[in-house]
């Protein structure tokens, strides 16, 4: 159970294969994955099952000084249940301009860019999305996220080992909050794919 909101969490471990970057990226630029997670190829994961349709998970990357990055897509765990089936997810880039729930700053705030995309449930291999319009963030930190328009799973999932003021829920009852407000004990496997 989730201590704040009291939903039931599913949760499954399962071994996930992510596979290589790939996707059309402009001729001379080299496409890179970032991500905060310690997760890799074949090691556990945790589907989160608690989630409600409109919530969405995030994870904060910085910017290096003097060379913005353009997010190209994002590439994430969503399995759990229903396999290889179709369903939507909400991508987005926002500014960390934004508080939490419990008015502290440097939040999801001002959203950058955000599509509706979909994606198939899967135990065994990731999903990666590609923006249509990619953004472009300057400087400083920003959010990446994933949106469900689904109840429990197939859901996102997170690996063993929480990163500190790295990892956000949006909960439909609460606004945003650090992960670690709903005692999740692994970071989101949300990677963006940046050049």
């Amino acid at each position: 159970m989730l201590p704040s909101t009291g939903r039931l969490v599913v949760v499954l471990h399962c071994a996930v294969m992510l596979f290589a970057v790939v996707g059309a990226v402009p001729a001379g630029a080299v496409a890179n994955e970032i991500c905060v997670d310690s997760f890799t190829a074949g090691g556990p994961a945790t589907v989160q099952g608690g989630f409600v349709a409109g919530e969405a998970a995030a994870v904060r990357f910085t910017v290096p000084p003097g060379d913005p990055v353009t997010v190209r897509g994002l590439r994430f765990l969503f399995g759990g249940a229903e396999e290889l089936v179709a369903f939507e997810v909400v991508i987005s880039v926002f500014d960390d301009d934004g508080d939490n729930a419990f008015a502290e700053p440097g939040f999801p705030g001002t959203v950058v860019a955000t599509e509706t995309q979909q994606v198939i449930s899967s135990t065994t291999e990731a999903n990666e999305l590609r923006f249509a319009a990619p953004p472009t963030v300057d400087s400083g930190n920003y959010w990446v996220a994933v949106g469900l328009t689904n109840d429990g799973v197939p859901s996102l999932a997170t690996d063993v080992g929480l990163t500190a003021d790295r990892n956000a829920l949006l909960a439909a009852d609460l606004g945003w909050a650090d992960s670690s407000f709903f005692n999740l004990g692994g970071d989101w496997i949300i990677h963006a794919v940046v050049e």
